[in-house]
C-alpha cells in the first residue's frame, strides 16, 4: 500500500515536469547530392555495405541521436554537425536530451548508401518560449467594430471586421459585443495559426461598458507593431480611445525586443505614455570566403555569393555555411549578440584534382565516363574528386580503359601505351588509277594503314588491261604491290611513194614521230590520224583505227605543190584577195564624195553670197563625179573577185575529198590535177 503512494506520488511529480518539457523540432531534411563527404570519410557496415552519412544541424547542445537499428561507429561532431553513419536502407532516427521529449524521426525519402543527407534541428518548451511561438489567430465578424475580451480584461475594439490576436498555445474564453447587438460567448483552442468567423445577432446588449479615455503610445524607432491585452491594434506612433481599465502593452518590431508593460486608463481619461524606446536585438556581419565566390546561407537562406556586404543580424545562435562547385561545403555555428559586428570567413577545402594523360601514340581521343575530354597530350585541372573510367581510344589502334580516382589536391597522371591493331600496305602503279576494294583511292601511289582483313587492289589505265592482286592483311604486315596494266595495241607500217619520199617526217594526232618512212609504228587501240611531210610535197593525212592485235599497212602518194589543186587554190584565193581589197577601197573613196558633196550642197542651200554659192555648187558637181567614178572602179574590181571567189569554192570543193578507200585505210586531203 505504502509503495503503491509513492508510485502516484512520484508520478504526480513528474506530470508537470512533463508539461513543461521542451519538444524537438525537425525544420528540414533533404539529400545533398554535391556533398561528397560519404565518399570522402567512407565507413562501411557489418555487412560491409557503404554507410549513408545523416548531418545532424542543430543549435541545441546535449542531444543523443540514436538510429532505428544503432548508428554504424561513434556519432561525432565535426565541421559544426553532428555526423550520423547509417546503413542504407535505414529508416529513423531517435532525438533524446534531458529536459526534452523523446522524438523519433522517420526519413520521408530511402536512405541510398554513400549518399550525404542533411536534416536541421531546432527545440521549443515553455521555458524557451520566444515571440516566434506565439499563434496569430484572426476573428473575421459580420458586424464592424466589435469590442473582444478575455479572462476579464478591458475589452478592445476591433479595427473594421477583422480583429487579429496573437497567443501562447492554449485555451481561451473570448466576450464579443456590440451596442444594439446580442453578446456572444466562445471557448477557443489556439494550436495553429488559423482564421475564426464570429456572428452576432441584433438584440440586447448584455454588458454595460465603462467610458472610454484617450491613449498615445509612441515609440523610438516608430513603426512597432501596437498589441493591447494581445490584440493588434495599430503601429506606434498610436492615439485612439479605448475602453477604461487596465491594458497588457507590447510592442513589436523586426530586429528589436519586444516590450511588455501594463497601463490602466480612467474614463474620460486621455494619457499620453512615455516614449518607449526600442532596445535592439541585432549586430552586424559581413561574410567572405576563400576561394571568394562561393554562395552563402544563413540559417538556410541565401544571401548570395561572398563577399557579402555588411548588414544587420538578428542577436541569436545562427548557422553559416558555404558551397561552390568542386569545394566540400563549410559550416559555421556562431552566436551574435546585441550590437556586435563580425566578419567571418569560410574556408572551403577543395573536392577538385587534376588529371594529365599521354599516350603512344598521341592525338588519342581521352574520354571519362564515356564523354570526350580532349586528345592526347591532355590535361584536366579541376576534376571533381571521385571514382571514373579512363578510356582511350585511337583509330586503327587498340583502345585501353581503366578505373581511376581522382583526389582532392593532387594530380594523377596516366601514360597509355596503345597496340596496333593494323597493317601497312603500299601500292606502285605508275600512269594508273588504283582501286581499293572497287573504291577509287589514288593515282600512281597509294600507302595507307589498315586494319586486319582481306582487301582486293585494282591498277586501270586507258587503253591498258586492268592488273589485280588480293592479299590478306594481317596485324603488323607490310606489304608493297606493284601493279602494271599492259597496253592492248596495234601496229601500223607506213610506206610513202614515190621513192624520192622515203624519209618524210611522220605526225601522228600532230605529234611528231622520232621514225621516217618507211617505219613501223605500235599504237594503243583508238582513232588515229597520220600525217606525212616532206619538203616539195604536199602535206598527206589519213585517218585508222588500231583495234588489239591488228597489223595495219598504209602507203601514201604523195604529191607535189607545182600544178597541184592546192597551188591552185592559193592563186584564186590570192587573186579574190587582191580584186576584193580593190573594190573595197574604190567603194569606199565613192562614200567619201558623196558624203563630201552633201555637206557642200547643204552649204549652198544656206549660203546669201552669189560668189560662194557658185563656188560651192561647183564643188558639189565635182564630187559627185568623183563619187560615181569610185564606185564605178568598185564595181569594176567586184567582178574578176567575184570570179576568183568561185573558182576558189570549186577547187576547195575537190579539196574537200577527205576520205576516199585507199588500200587498207582512210586518203585525207587527196589532191588531183587538173
Amino acid at each position: 500500500m505504502l509503495r503503491n503512494f509513492i508510485l502516484l506520488a512520484i508520478t504526480l511529480l513528474l506530470i508537470p515536469t512533463a508539461l513543461s518539457a521542451g519538444e524537438f523540432k525537425v525544420l528540414n531534411f533533404y539529400k545533398a547530392p554535391n556533398d561528397i563527404a560519404a565518399i570522402r570519410y567512407e565507413r562501411t557496415d557489418i555487412n560491409g555495405e557503404e554507410c549513408a552519412l545523416i548531418k545532424v544541424r542543430t543549435g541545441l547542445s546535449g542531444v543523443t541521436i540514436l538510429p532505428n537499428a544503432g548508428a554504424v561507429g561513434d556519432v561525432s561532431y565535426k565541421e559544426g554537425d553532428y555526423w550520423v553513419y547509417v546503413s542504407p536502407g535505414e529508416q529513423q532516427l531517435k532525438f533524446v536530451k534531458e529536459g526534452f521529449i523523446a522524438k523519433t524521426f522517420s526519413f520521408p525519402m530511402p536512405i541510398e548508401s554513400s549518399t550525404v543527407y542533411v536534416l536541421e534541428l531546432t527545440g521549443t518548451g515553455d521555458k524557451q518560449a520566444l515571440d516566434e511561438d506565439l499563434i496569430k489567430t484572426t476573428f473575421r465578424f459580420n458586424v464592424s467594430q466589435v469590442y473582444i475580451s478575455r479572462g476579464g480584461v478591458a475589452p478592445v475594439q476591433s479595427t473594421g471586421t477583422v480583429a487579429e490576436f496573437q497567443l501562447p498555445k492554449g485555451n481561451y474564453s473570448f466576450t464579443y459585443s456590440k451596442e444594439g447587438y446580442s453578446e456572444v460567448n466562445r471557448n477557443i483552442t489556439v494550436e495553429e495559426e488559423r482564421v475564426i468567423d464570429i456572428r452576432l445577432q441584433e438584440g440586447q446588449e448584455q454588458t454595460t461598458m465603462k467610458l472610454p479615455g484617450i491613449i498615445t503610445i509612441t515609440s523610438e524607432p516608430a513603426g512597432a507593431d501596437v498589441l493591447l491585452n494581445n490584440q493588434k491594434v495599430g503601429v506606434t506612433p498610436y492615439t485612439d480611445q479605448i475602453i477604461a481599465g487596465v491594458y497588457d502593452l507590447t510592442l513589436k518590431k523586426n530586429l528589436y525586443h519586444t516590450y511588455s508593460a501594463t497601463f490602466s486608463l480612467a474614463e474620460g481619461d486621455t494619457k499620453e505614455l512615455p516614449r518607449i524606446k526600442l532596445t535592439p536585438r541585432f549586430g552586424y556581419i559581413a561574410v567572405n570566403s576563400e576561394p571568394s565566390g562561393a554562395e552563402i546561407f544563413l540559417d538556410g537562406k541565401s544571401l548570395g555569393t561572398a563577399p557579402i556586404p555588411r548588414q544587420k543580424i538578428e542577436s541569436g545562435n545562427h548557422t553559416l555555411r558555404a558551397e561552390m562547385d568542386l569545394y566540400h561545403s563549410e559550416t559555421l555555428e556562431f552566436t551574435i549578440a546585441d550590437g556586435d559586428d563580425i566578419s567571418p570567413k569560410l574556408t572551403l577545402d577543395p573536392a577538385f584534382g587534376s588529371l594529365t594523360v599521354n599516350s603512344e601514340p598521341s592525338g588519342a581521343r581521352v574520354y571519362l565516363d564515356d564523354e570526350m575530354i580532349g586528345t592526347t597530350p591532355h590535361t584536366e585541372n579541376r576534376l571533381a574528386s571521385g571514382n571514373y573510367e579512363l578510356r582511350v581510344t585511337k583509330d586503327l589502334w587498340n583502345e585501353v580503359t581503366e578505373r581511376l580516382t581522382i583526389n582532392n589536391e593532387q594530380t594523377t597522371e596516366k601514360m597509355i601505351v596503345l597496340t596496333q591493331d593494323f597493317g601497312t600496305v603500299e601500292v606502285n602503279a605508275p600512269g594508273a588509277t588504283i582501286y581499293q576494294n572497287n573504291e577509287r583511292v589514288g593515282t600512281g601511289q597509294y600507302k595507307a594503314k589498315l586494319q586486319p582483313g582481306r582487301y582486293m587492289f585494282k591498277a586501270t589505265r586507258d587503253k591498258h588491261l586492268d592488273d589485280e592482286e588480293e592479299i590478306y592483311l594481317s596485324v603488323g604486315d607490310t606489304r608493297t604491290l606493284n601493279l602494271n596494266p599492259q597496253p592492248i595495241q596495234g601496229s601500223v607500217s607506213i610506206f610513202s611513194e614515190p621513192r624520192k619520199t622515203r624519209g618524210a617526217e611522220i605526225y601522228v594526232n600532230n605529234q611528231e614521230q622520232k621514225k621516217t618512212t618507211p617505219a613501223v609504228l605500235p599504237l594503243l587501240i583508238g582513232d588515229y590520224t597520220i600525217t606525212l611531210k616532206k619538203d616539195g610535197f604536199l602535206d598527206n593525212t589519213r585517218a585508222i583505227t588500231v583495234k588489239a592485235n591488228e597489223q595495219k599497212k598504209l602507203t601514201f602518194q604523195m604529191q607535189t605543190y607545182k600544178g597541184s589543186l592546192q597551188q591552185t587554190f592559193n592563186k584564186h584565193k590570192r587573186e579574190k584577195l587582191v580584186w576584193g581589197a580593190a573594190a573595197i577601197l574604190s567603194a569606199g573613196a565613192g562614200a567619201y564624195f558623196q558624203q563630201s558633196a552633201d555637206k557642200h550642197y547643204d552649204e549652198y542651200q544656206d549660203t546669201n553670197v552669189t560668189q560662194d554659192a557658185i563656188d560651192l555648187r561647183e564643188q558639189v558637181d565635182k564630187e559627185d563625179q568623183l563619187s560615181l567614178i569610185g564606185y564605178g572602179v568598185g564595181a569594176a574590181c567586184l567582178v574578176p573577185a567575184i570570179i576568183h571567189a568561185v573558182k576558189q569554192g570549186k577547187v576547195k570543193n575537190k579539196l574537200d575529198i577527205t576520205a576516199k578507200p585507199y588500200g587498207d585505210g582512210l586518203v585525207l586531203g587527196v589532191n588531183f590535177k587538173l
